[in-house]
């Protein structure tokens, strides 16, 4: 049984959604759990919240911060790949292809990135 109370170890499970801007503000949650001194134990997510949260299980957050960072807005634009709505009006792949280069050693990648 777990113990609870105070001086309990403080864990959470997490699920991350989608979209583009929503998906990069979870860098900044996982951030301050993190300052904070919760253990993310489990992380679900959909489209850009899956790949985040694959990202920091491999423990490459600050790799993939650094580089949103470091992007102005005409390489930001180059990873629009707009479609005809079908969930949402950005399919996606190159920002997946991005991390997926954050995730580069073979042990790490998740199933069918890049």
């Amino acid at each position: 049984m777990a113990r609870t109370g105070p001086g309990a170890p403080r864990r959470v499970n997490l699920a991350l959604g989608s979209g583009s801007a929503p998906g990069l503000a979870h860098i900044g949650v996982l951030r301050a759990l993190e300052e904070a001194g919760v253990t993310v134990r489990v992380i679900a997510g959909t489209s850009i919240g899956a790949l985040i949260g694959a990202v920091h299980a491999a423990g490459r957050l600050d790799s993939l911060a650094a580089t949103f960072r470091s992007l102005d807005w005409r390489r930001m634009a180059t990873f629009l790949d707009v479609v005809q709505p079908k969930s949402g009006l950005i399919d996606g792949v190159r920002i997946a292809a991005m991390v997926c280069e954050q995730l580069d050693t073979s042990n790490n990648r998740p199933a069918g990135c890049c």
